[in-house]
């Protein structure tokens, strides 16, 4: 792998955590009652917002700027890349949906 590879990929990595974090922070504060109610559910109202927009906004990027950018040859297939977004947003389609029944209890 190529060095330009290999530090996209490490941004990747460290971006997918971080929105995995959140999303971990997200469902704790749902979750935790004093927390929930604290200023009329604001963060849970937040967590659920970012939740929903965030990640198909990652899927976007991930096509237009990572995928894209890499050389055919050091890339997956389209048909890979596809399955694994995919994957991704049924995931993520089953977090939000936890969440909003979560914060509409």
């Amino acid at each position: 792998m190529t060095d330009s590879k290999n530090n996209r990929w490490k941004w990747v990595g460290i971006a997918g955590w971080t929105l995995l974090s959140l999303g971990i922070a997200a469902v704790i504060i749902m979750l935790t009652p004093a927390l929930a109610n604290w200023h009329d559910r604001i963060l849970a109202k937040l967590a659920l917002i970012l939740t929903a927009i965030l990640p198909p906004l990652w899927f976007w990027i991930e096509y237009c700027f990572i995928w894209n950018a890499v050389d055919e040859t050091c890339r997956p297939s389209l048909e890979e890349f596809k399955y694994g977004q995919e994957v991704s947003r049924n995931i993520w389609l089953a977090f939000v949906a936890l969440l909003t029944a979560l914060y509409f209890q």
